[in-house]
């Protein structure tokens, strides 16, 4: 959440800029995690908790995996929270295209098809993905072309 706020309270509605910074074979991987931001409700699993893996081209976002620290908690908390921006660092070359698509069902709404993405070079040779709007509490995928 990049917006400058006076307070975290102030961000709670604020979307998300992903960074994804590739190793020398090409991969990445993260988590994303959110709560209400302001009860222990966490505590009794209202969270979302999310992985997020680059390999083979492809920027994955799924449920992270159940522990005994995090169990599955889906339900417990939703979320309307959206990705802005992913900045990707580390490509070898240019993409030429770069498409999204939801898996399975998006939150009330159906299923979704191929979404074809805007984006730009920037300083560095970062690669910034514009206004993808992904919900991060869905499964989706964004594929980038070469």
């Amino acid at each position: 959440r990049l917006r400058l706020r006076r307070s975290t309270k102030g961000m709670k509605r604020d979307p998300y800029t992903l960074y994804v910074a590739l190793n020398a074979d090409g991969n990445s991987h993260g988590n994303l995690y959110e709560d209400d931001t302001h009860t222990f409700n966490f505590e009794h699993g209202a969270y979302v908790f999310r992985s997020l893996s680059f390999s083979g081209n492809r920027l994955t976002n799924t449920a992270a995996a159940a522990t005994t620290a995090r169990p599955a908690t889906a339900g417990l908390y939703t979320t309307t929270s959206t990705i802005e921006r992913i900045v990707f660092w580390g490509f070898k070359s240019t993409p030429k295209r770069i498409t999204a698509q939801y898996i399975g069902v998006l939150p009330g709404a159906g299923t979704a098809g191929v979404q074809e993405l805007t984006f730009s070079v920037g300083d560095s040779n970062s690669v910034i993905v514009r206004k993808p709007d992904l919900f991060i509490s869905a499964d989706w995928t964004l594929d980038v072309h070469f």
